[in-house]
């Protein structure tokens, strides 16, 4: 499995973002490790983070997922360079189109091609949608 692929995944709310971070946590990734990106009307909707705890426009890692405690950074929709995850052109237009209805995209790059296959399987379970790797 190439380092630069990434697995991507679209999920519908809070509890599915939570459960497809948390898979990928118990599997013994670390916070800084996942991409969380929404829109601001998302992230105020549906996490309710403000302005203070939220990471600067491209940044990776960091602050939080909020009350989730996971410790994932919150990025908006054009703080990600989705060309740069080495992911298809038809995935990227889906995840903005997503994104953009509220949607939210999480992504990491799994350490081997077990790891890709396990968590693309949690993260199905998690209703995770147009995943991509």
């Amino acid at each position: 499995m190439a380092a630069t692929t990434y697995l991507t995944g679209l999920f519908a709310g809070r509890d599915s973002v939570q459960r497809a971070c948390q898979a990928a946590l118990d599997r013994g990734y670390a916070p800084d490790e996942l991409d969380v990106v929404m829109s601001d009307e998302t992230r105020v909707r549906q996490f309710e983070v403000d302005d203070e705890r939220r990471e600067p426009e491209g940044s990776g890692s960091g602050a939080a997922l909020a009350e989730q405690g996971l410790g994932i950074a919150i990025a908006s929709p054009g703080a990600a360079a989705l060309s740069d995850w080495n992911i298809p052109e038809e995935c990227i237009r889906r995840y903005q189109k997503g994104v953009a209805q509220g949607g939210v995209l999480v992504a990491l790059r799994p350490r081997s091609e077990d790891d890709a296959v396990q968590l693309e399987r949690l993260w199905r379970s998690a209703d995770g949608v147009d995943l991509c790797r």
